[in-house]
C-alpha cells in the first residue's frame, strides 16, 4: 500500500523491518526491489531481485525484470540469460 501511495521512504523502512526479522522473506525482497527501482538504485534493486530468484525458484517475474533492466543497460548477454531463466520457469 505504501508503494502505491508514493510513500517510498516508509515502504523501505517497513520492508527493511520485515527482512531484519525474516531475512528469507521473498515478498519483502520484492518490495525492496520495487523501492530501489523507484529510487533509481539499480544495483540494489537487482540484488533483491536475485535474492527473490533464489528464494522462490518457480517465480519467473524476478528474472523477467532482471532481463528488462539488462536490456535498458544494453547488457544483452545478461538480458538473454535472464530471459531464458524466466522462460524456464
Amino acid at each position: 500500500c505504501l508503494l502505491r501511495l508514493g510513500q517510498i521512504g516508509e515502504a523501505e523502512r517497513v520492508f527493511g523491518y520485515v527482512l531484519d526479522r525474516r531475512p528469507d522473506d521473498p515478498d519483502a525482497h520484492r518490495g525492496l526491489a520495487a523501492v530501489f527501482d523507484d529510487l533509481g538504485a539499480i544495483s540494489q534493486a537487482e540484488q533483491h531481485l536475485r535474492r527473490v530468484a533464489e528464494l522462490d525458484p518457480k517465480d519467473y517475474r524476478s528474472w523477467k525484470l532482471l532481463a528488462q533492466r539488462a536490456v535498458e543497460l544494453k547488457e544483452f548477454s545478461t538480458a538473454e540469460e535472464a530471459a531464458r531463466a524466466a522462460l524456464h520457469r
